[in-house]
C-alpha cells in the first residue's frame, strides 16, 4: 500500500484518524437504531402514551427518517435548534395559547428595524409554541435516544419520576466499533430541564 500513495506521510495521518473523529461513521446504525427504538417503543406504549426523543439534533433528525412519517420524534433541549422553529403540531396551532402570525409593517425606523423587530417575534413565538408542544408531553413515558458520540445521562440531565436503561447497540463498520446507541425508558415526563 505505501508504493501506491504518493505522500507517504499521509498514509500515518490515515492510521491515526480515530474512529470518534471519522464523521462518515455518522451515517451507519441508522436502520438497526430505529428498529430497537421502533420496538421498544411499542412495548413503553402498551402502558400508555409515549414518544421517541433525544436531546441532540444529530441524533433525532436520521432517527426520525428512519422511524417514518408516523413516529414524531422530539429534541428536547436547552438549547435552540431547527426543531424549535419548525413543525408545531395543529393542536398548539389552533389551540388556546397559540402565537399569532403577524407580518412585517412599515414604521418610522426602516425596513431593516421592522425586519429585526419581525425576526425577534418569530422567535418569541417559536419557543411560545415549542414549549406547549413540550408541556403537553408532561406525564407521559418515553423512550431517550443518544449515542457515544452525543453521549447524555437522561437521569442527570431531564425530569422523569424513574429512567431505566434498556439496551445498548453496538454498531460496527469494518469489524471496528464506530458508535453505540443508547436507549433508555423513561417514566413519567415532569417537563423540560431547568436552565
Amino acid at each position: 500500500l505505501a508504493s501506491t500513495v504518493p505522500f507517504p506521510g499521509l498514509k500515518k495521518k490515515a492510521e491515526k484518524l480515530s474512529v470518534r473523529n471519522d464523521e462518515t461513521n455518522d451515517l451507519y446504525g441508522w436502520p438497526q437504531s430505529a428498529r430497537e427504538a421502533r420496538e421498544i417503543h411499542a412495548r413503553l406504549g402498551e402502558k400508555g402514551p409515549a414518544f421517541i426523543f433525544g436531546e441532540r439534533y444529530q441524533i433525532v433528525s436520521p432517527l426520525a427518517f428512519y422511524l417514518g412519517r408516523k413516529s414524531k420524534v422530539y429534541c428536547i433541549t436547552n438549547r435552540r435548534d431547527q426543531y424549535t422553529y419548525f413543525a408545531p403540531p395543529a393542536a398548539v396551532m389552533e389551540g388556546a395559547g397559540a402565537a399569532k402570525t403577524s407580518s412585517v409593517s412599515a414604521s418610522k425606523g426602516g425596513w431593516r428595524e421592522d425586519l429585526k423587530d419581525f425576526i425577534a417575534r418569530k422567535k418569541q413565538e417559536a419557543t411560545h409554541n415549542y414549549q406547549v408542544q413540550i408541556a403537553g408531553l408532561r406525564g407521559q413515558n418515553a423512550l431517550f435516544v443518544c449515542d457515544s458520540r452525543y453521549f447524555i445521562d437522561p437521569q442527570q440531565k431531564f425530569r422523569f419520576e424513574r429512567v431505566v436503561l434498556e439496551k445498548s447497540l453496538d454498531i460496527t463498520r469494518n469489524g471496528l466499533s464506530v458508535r453505540t446507541f443508547y436507549f433508555y425508558s423513561c417514566y413519567g415526563f415532569q417537563g423540560l430541564p431547568e436552565r
